[in-house]
């Protein structure tokens, strides 16, 4: 039984410390994307360099596509950590786990994170290919091609939905942190 502690134990902090990054690194990933908005339609910079790419001195299609890979990684590291840590609860409480609403909010907001984000990244991707090997000049990739929208205001609210799900995440694991950090036989 002590074998199994360690590791639920190890797996539920790669699981907090993996949602606390997240909601940082949305925070400033948003944050960029505010700024962007306010070059563009207050200021009138075009194109908007936002933070991290007049930081990073690099294209907007090369930044958000590195930012959402980092973004990504961090979801899948959830999703699996919170996977092995439910696992390892069951494992030594039976099938004695009490699955709270937080629980369920918790494991619904992180399936519905990992698909969304997995389109976000396709969304990237698809600019990424059509800029550089297709040679667009303004590539609409998917989202901006079907929302017939700028780019600056379709990632504003794709990233306005993701900082939203990322401090459900956050409040729904520090409500059944309890349940998934005691690992007490039952």
């Amino acid at each position: 039984m002590a074998n199994v502690s360690v590791h639920r134990s190890f797996a539920s902090n790669i699981l907090q410390f993996a949602i606390i990054f997240l909601v940082i690194y949305q925070t400033f990933h948003l944050i960029d994307h505010v700024l962007q908005y306010y070059q563009l339609y207050v200021s009138h910079v075009f194109p908007p360099p936002g933070l991290f790419e007049g930081l990073l001195n690099a294209s907007d299609t090369k930044i958000h596509l590195w930012l959402n890979i980092i973004e990504y990684l961090a979801i899948v590291l959830i999703a699996i950590s919170f996977y092995h840590t439910s696992a390892r609860v069951k494992k030594v409480r039976g099938t004695h786990v009490r699955k709270s609403f937080a629980l369920k909010i918790l494991l619904c907001t992180i399936l519905f994170l990992v698909i969304y984000q997995t389109l976000h990244v396709l969304d990237h991707s698809l600019q990424y290919y059509q800029l550089y090997v297709l040679g667009i000049s303004e590539p609409p990739a998917l989202f901006e091609g079907i929302f017939n929208e700028s780019d600056t205001r379709i990632h504003f609210w794709i990233n306005a939905i993701l900082i939203t799900s990322s401090f459900v995440i956050f409040v729904a694991f520090m409500k059944s942190k309890t349940i998934l950090t005691d690992c007490t036989p039952k």
